[in-house]
């Protein structure tokens, strides 16, 4: 059996490709545009009218029972999912990060604690097909003086990993060397 030679052009070429294999996209356009999100749950809305600079969740803070609103959609790539958030709302543990890979939670992180005056901002990693978004909820229970009636979060500056059809066309055309190479050695 005679040893594989590759070409180091053929591994040179694969592994930039590899590096840069998914940009970000800059804002809710694209794969991420408003119309690819899913929107879930019980007496929330989601104000689409600043996209795809920014877009609004809200949910009422006080009702007789609990309001819930989840806006989802699934990475189209590998890499990091940052946004800048600002919130109004009356209690803690109220607006969450969430991520799940096959069907399993994987991130539950509570946005509340980072976020103080303006926004502030987040970064989670994802993968290729992994769902993730933003839940909100509120309790049923009384409004308190000067507390606000809804719990809002605005979430801007969004970008998340799209892979590049550039990027992926000389990854392809690197493996095709690739194996065009071993089959002729």
């Amino acid at each position: 059996m005679k040893p594989l030679r590759v070409p180091v052009f053929c591994l040179l070429t694969y592994a930039v490709t590899l590096l840069f294999s998914t940009p970000a996209r800059a804002d809710f356009s694209g794969p991420y545009s408003v119309d690819a999100w899913t929107v879930s749950g019980g007496m929330g809305y989601v104000d689409f009218s600043a996209a795809p600079a920014q877009v609004t969740l809200s949910v009422p803070s006080s009702s007789f029972y609990a309001n819930d609103l989840n806006f989802t959609i699934v990475a189209a790539g590998t890499g990091a999912v940052n946004f800048n958030a600002l919130m109004v709302s009356p209690g803690l543990n109220s607006i969450f990060w969430q991520q799940y890979r096959g069907g399993a939670l994987v991130s539950w992180t509570d946005l509340g604690p980072g976020l103080g005056p303006g926004a502030q901002p987040f970064s989670f990693p994802v993968q290729a097909g992994d769902q993730f978004g933003f839940s909100l909820w509120s309790g049923s229970d009384a409004i308190t003086p000067g507390q606000p009636l809804n719990t809002i979060l605005t979430v801007e500056d969004f970008s998340a990993p799209i892979p590049e059809p550039g990027v992926l066309g000389l990854r392809l055309a690197g493996s095709a060397l690739l194996l065009a190479r071993r089959k002729t050695s």
